[in-house]
């Protein structure tokens, strides 16, 4: 990478260009945790400048068990309560990628009442690099219809480099990632970031 002029870097050149993860470790979100609206209808986490890479988002609930119709259970779940998921810079109108409401399920059989739901929030196609702005901020905000009956927890992977100053040496590079970022009705569109000397803007 030079100084002068940003380094573009997509899809194809992402990996050779940066350094890969070696250790890929879970991290789990309470719901309690979230900054939430006084009609608690906005749900926003700011998510922890820690590690170099994150990536594979997803939301965590239980089913709640409403009653049984043979040969089925009837219950509610998380994504039955949720319009939008957003992922957002430093506010909540700096828009980076927008997930419509999850599929609806009322009903499931008996064998899958142990398998927690997971709702998948694929915001881009590439990670996003935390550690190296520490100026900025990636918020993650969940917009309920009405509030929802149960707790729930945001998850991702946090990855690092075999390198512990890989972050702050990033911090010194300018460079642009072309990310392909979910819109709503399941479309994707192309967003640049421009990872600027440890500045993050949208371009």
């Amino acid at each position: 990478m030079n100084y002068l002029s940003p380094t573009l870097i997509g899809s194809n050149n992402f990996n050779q260009l940066l350094k890969h993860p070696i250790i890929s470790n879970p991290i789990t979100i309470k719901s309690e945790t979230a900054n939430k609206s006084y009609n608690d209808l906005f749900h926003t986490f700011t998510l922890p400048i820690v590690g170099d890479y994150c990536h594979n988002f997803v939301l965590k609930s239980n089913y709640v068990i409403k009653g049984y119709i043979d040969p089925t259970i009837m219950v509610d779940y998380l994504g039955n309560y949720i319009e939008s998921i957003t992922l957002s810079l430093n506010s909540r109108t700096v828009l980076l990628s927008t997930i419509d409401s999850p599929q609806r399920i009322d009903s499931i059989h008996p064998q899958n009442l142990n398998i927690a739901p997971l709702i998948k929030l694929d915001f881009l196609n590439l990670p996003l690099l935390v550690k190296c702005v520490p100026d900025s901020n990636f918020l993650i905000t969940v917009k309920f219809k009405q509030t929802p009956p149960m707790e729930y927890r945001l998850s991702y992977d946090l990855m690092l480099t075999d390198n512990l100053l890989y972050s702050d040496a990033l911090q010194k590079e300018y460079f642009i990632i072309t990310y392909s970022s979910q819109q709503i009705n399941k479309t994707c569109k192309p967003i640049q970031l421009s990872y600027n000397k440890g500045k993050l803007t949208l371009c």
